[in-house]
């Protein structure tokens, strides 16, 4: 899979569940309105920082996001890392509004002043492509989809080995985040610079095929249907294996240009000692498709399943395909 993982921000709003999805959290973030007014982005300042872990250790990563300066020095923004070790780092000037490269600390090269000015008033977009390497190190930075930076035959390596296990997003200066995304250069899609991306949230509005867990009240869909996820205030239940829960979500506002991705979460624990997995389910058409199981704690987490094409067609996704799906949760064990 060269689409390895996205996030809008835009279904919870605690530490928890935010350190659920990415899996590491340095200190606590807030949650702001997000890019262009609709639906949430995080804020980061004084060292917090959100690591996402990198599948498969690769030498080379694509990643973007959207960004904006909200104040304090030049400073580092974003961190690729293998384990402990920072092997990159990319800076926003915001004496200049440029953007620099490092590698940990020594700056390999910066993009001409002004090119990421505009942060400093609204979200500009950000893409890097970096490769890991002690001699053939390649750096590409766009802003708003144009290259501000291009660096070849570079010592990107620092220590350890050259390969990156995660990307963090750093708030070294006070800062806003919306829109991630992270891709490898596996695969026959989405293994490239995706371009300006919006990842745009859906949620349940009435019953799918399948209403097997048991609601608190109500219809199930109805204890699953707010924009952030709500705790034990609604929910519903199973200790069933195999029973499972289907919804179908609202349509989306506008045609996309593209569907690069549909992403299905469920938020989940368990209530009882044993081992228990589940998880997130998609139904396109007749076909049925069963994401990565999920072993949940007593704490809120998040199952999910990351899928490029249609599983109905291996097609890319159409409009009138995310419209008609369906998506829950299976109790696997």
């Amino acid at each position: 899979m060269a689409l390895q993982f996205f996030d809008g921000f835009d279904h919870y709003n605690t530490t928890a569940l935010l350190a659920a999805k990415w899996g590491a959290i340095l200190s606590n973030p807030s949650f702001v309105t997000g890019r262009g007014g609709v639906g949430q982005g995080i804020r980061l300042s004084s060292a917090r920082a959100c690591t996402r872990t990198v599948s498969g250790s690769p030498a080379t990563i694509i990643c973007g996001f959207a960004y904006k300066y909200l104040g304090g020095s030049n400073s580092s923004i974003l961190r690729i890392l293998d384990g402990a070790t920072v092997h990159f780092q990319l800076y926003y000037d915001s004496g200049n509004g440029a953007l620099g490269a490092y590698r940990n600390t020594t700056l390999l090269g910066s993009s001409a002043p002004g090119t990421a000015g505009a942060a400093a008033s609204g979200h500009i977009y950000i893409e890097l492509k970096v490769t890991i390497s002690d001699t053939v190190g390649v750096v590409e930075v766009r802003v708003n989809g144009a290259t501000v930076l291009s660096l070849t035959g570079q010592d990107t390596r620092n220590a350890a080995a050259a390969q990156i296990t995660s990307v963090q997003l750093y708030g070294g200066q006070d800062s806003e985040y919306d829109d991630f995304y992270l891709c490898d250069t596996t695969g026959s899609v989405n293994n490239d610079f995706l371009g300006d991306v919006k990842i745009v949230p859906l949620y349940p509005n009435a019953a799918g095929d399948s209403t097997q867990l048991t609601p608190l009240s109500g219809s199930n869909y109805q204890n699953v249907d707010e924009a952030i996820a709500d705790g034990d205030t609604t929910y519903v239940e199973s200790s069933t294996v195999g029973h499972k829960d289907l919804y179908t979500f609202d349509n989306l506002s506008f045609t996309p240009e593209s569907i690069l991705g549909v992403q299905s979460i469920a938020v989940v624990r368990k209530d009882d000692a044993g081992t228990r997995e589940v998880r997130a389910i998609t139904k396109s058409g007749s076909t049925t498709r069963n994401g990565p199981t999920f072993a949940p704690s007593t704490t809120y987490g998040i199952a999910m399943d990351i899928m490029e094409t249609n599983p109905a067609d291996s097609e890319a996704w159409e409009r009138t395909d995310v419209d008609a799906l369906q998506a829950g949760v299976e109790i696997v064990t």
